[in-house]
């Protein structure tokens, strides 16, 4: 699979990957990568204003984290409170 040249990444702790010298916040890393172009070899993709962002699908502790939310996302989720059907008895 070939890589996206032109991909930037965004670190979601505030530290920018490629200057990062701290070894602890660059273990804490996540990055959702971004590019003009669709990604070939993502996890996850979405295109929002004519831009693609992705996690790569070689990123585990970015999936994870993806995942987890996703499962957060899922259980918090209550949905519509469904109506009971109303039964009429008729009266003699």
């Amino acid at each position: 699979m070939k890589r996206v040249s032109t991909a930037t990444s965004l670190s979601l702790t505030g530290v920018d990957p490629k200057t990062s010298l701290s070894s602890s916040a660059s273990r804490s890393t996540r990055r959702i990568l971004s590019s003009k172009t669709a990604p070939s070899d993502a996890f996850v993709k979405i295109r929002y204003r004519d831009t693609w962002f992705w996690i790569d699908d070689r990123d585990l502790k970015s999936k994870r984290t993806f995942s987890f939310m996703m499962m957060l996302f899922t259980l918090a989720d209550t949905g519509e409170k469904e109506t009971l059907p109303l039964i009429t008895i008729p009266a003699q």
